[in-house]
């Protein structure tokens, strides 16, 4: 596990191989959506699960899995979802920004 954990990117928490919350959504198309992370999994009103998944930018979309699959690369990094990019961003506070 130590060998992992030195492995990992500085923001990363873990890694995966499928959908999970926190896991961290490289997109397959920067025309139709950024990067992305799950925070968390829904019940539709047909009942079926979906995925809520939070954009870097901060935008929330609510996917099923062939649409996850559709705009995502296979999921490798696990991330905190509290202090995902989105969320942040969702915040106001702008990390990329320097202040004067």
């Amino acid at each position: 596990m130590d060998t992992i954990n030195n492995l990992l990117p500085h923001w990363a928490i873990g890694t995966t191989d499928r959908p999970e919350i926190g896991a961290q959504l490289c997109t397959r198309d920067g025309r139709k959506t950024g990067n992305a992370v799950i925070i968390g999994q829904e019940k539709m009103r047909n009942g079926a699960l979906c995925w809520s998944v939070l954009t870097d930018a901060g935008s929330h979309m609510h996917l099923t899995d062939r649409e996850l699959n559709e705009l995502f690369w296979p999921p490798r990094w696990l991330v905190n979802p509290a202090t995902a990019p989105g969320v942040i961003a969702r915040r106001g506070i702008h990390t990329s920004c320097s202040s004067h």
